[in-house]
């Protein structure tokens, strides 16, 4: 039962509505009490209270009052596990003030509705329930100029845009993108900013699933790593249209100062690039991206515009090898050596061992076999024990890369044993990646056992 250390508060007969108000207040205040010593029914019972006494009222203080008990009636109930009760004091919110005038009520309404779209997106698992309520919250929030409904609007469109992923829904997700910049293109707040990046970047990636063929035997693949492996990806729907969104981006926070902002426009750049080259076969283009990126933010200590920058270079150095320049892909290499060889992030591990392995690649090409076999070593002493997969992925390659050098030296006995390093390390794994290397090397030293 509630607490009842003292009388319930009461307001006089013919009391004027101010008193009515202190009276709503009181017991909310008593409600929020026992709900702090985690008594959540005997607080759900003091909350109803206050409407029941008091959800006629018209005075606008009580108004506020009734509004704040049924906003936390449906906040107790979803964290009790009552949750069709939660979203029916949601919807309750709605019908009861959902034409308010006042700005606290109107905040407590948008709540209450991002409450529902979540209480059905995540707690009963109604993904699509969950799109449509976060639909209704953002229609009745659409245009607002109130800071405070507006970052709710920015939340819901969020909520909405992760939902819709998460179903693959592509031409449903743009749509909402398009919402979000529309409502906060002209935002100067740093969360509402970051939120019209991260929509045009989804938006982005959802182009590039957009009417992809259903039959994976119809889908074009294209690499989506370094020259000479296995890793591809679809070709992407509408490059062309991508490109274009990667480029409003750009325009609109080129300059920015905000590290978030700065930070998506590294992720729209260094994306761009890799459309560039994989999807429209235009390297030369993708390589000026690159140098865009290390322009930008190419001296940023921030470790994820170190990681783009490191990428961007990674990416550089293997178009260099679609144009057969390997003396400039080798200059490339070194420049990732120098400015991130002695780094010891985990985060930068991949684009570091990965810059190493196309410097052996730019080696060979060169004819320096010894240097190259040299680089091969480095590379697996440094990072032959990650437990990172992506660094594993490049481990596999350096030893491969090297057995073929060795091979190619008419080295056969180091060749093998090479070759037979990738079985071992790689050979029981679960990685489909890891293990093509891992059936490769294992063919590659039937070959060479029974060669002549």
């Amino acid at each position: 039962m509630p607490d009842r250390e003292g009388p319930p508060p009461q307001e006089p007969e013919g009391a004027p509505p101010q008193a009515a108000a202190e009276t709503a207040r009181a017991l909310l205040a008593r409600a929020g009490d026992l709900d702090d010593r985690d008594r959540p029914e005997d607080a759900l019972e003091v909350f109803g209270e206050v409407v029941e006494r008091f959800g006629d009222a018209i005075e606008p203080e009580t108004r506020r009052a009734v509004a704040v008990a049924v906003f936390q009636r449906a906040g107790i109930l979803s964290r009790i596990d009552r949750e069709h009760e939660a979203i029916a004091a949601c919807d309750e919110m709605a019908e009861r003030f959902g034409d308010s005038a006042d700005s606290t009520v109107r905040e407590l309404v948008a709540k209450a509705l991002l409450h529902k779209g979540v209480v059905l997106g995540e707690m009963l698992e109604d993904a699509d329930a969950a799109v449509a309520a976060y639909g209704v919250a953002a229609g009745r929030l659409a245009g607002t100029r109130e800071p405070a409904l507006r970052r709710l609007l920015s939340q819901t469109l969020t909520n909405q845009l992760v939902t819709l992923q998460r179903l693959d829904r592509p031409a449903e997700t743009m749509v909402v993108c398009d919402q979000m910049v529309e409502q906060f293109g002209d935002a100067r707040e740093p969360e509402l900013r970051d939120a019209v990046a991260w929509a045009l970047l989804t938006k982005a990636e959802s182009l590039g699933r957009l009417d992809l063929p259903e039959d994976p035997e119809e889908i074009e693949w294209v690499d989506n790593a370094l020259v000479d492996t296995l890793n591809v990806r679809p070709r992407i729907g509408h490059p062309g249209e991508v490109i274009a969104v990667y480029d409003d981006l750009v325009a609109r926070f080129a300059g920015a100062a905000e590290p978030r902002l700065r930070a998506r426009l590294a992720t729209a750049l260094t994306s761009k690039a890799v459309v560039l080259d994989r999807d429209l076969d235009r390297p030369v283009e993708a390589i000026a991206v690159d140098d865009l990126v290390v322009e930008l933010v190419g001296d940023d200590p921030e470790p994820r515009l170190r990681k783009r920058v490191a990428m961007a270079l990674v990416h550089k150095a293997i178009a260099l090898y679609q144009l057969d320049r390997p003396a400039d892909e080798l200059a490339v290499c070194d420049e990732v050596a120098v400015r991130l060889g002695d780094v010891d992030d985990p985060r930068l591990a991949e684009e570091v061992a990965q810059a190493l392995l196309q410097r052996a690649v730019a080696l060979r090409r060169l004819d320096r076999l010894d240097e190259a076999l040299a680089v091969c070593d480095q590379l697996v002493q440094r990072w032959g024990e990650s437990e990172d997969t992506a660094v594993q992925l490049v481990v596999a390659k350096a030893l491969m890369e090297k057995g073929a050098r060795l091979q190619e030296l008419g080295r056969r006995a180091e060749a093998i044993a090479a070759c037979t390093e990738v079985v071992r390390r790689f050979g029981e794994t679960d990685d489909p990646a890891l293990l093509n290397q891992a059936d490769m090397a294992d063919s590659e030293v039937a070959i060479l056992e029974h060669g002549d």
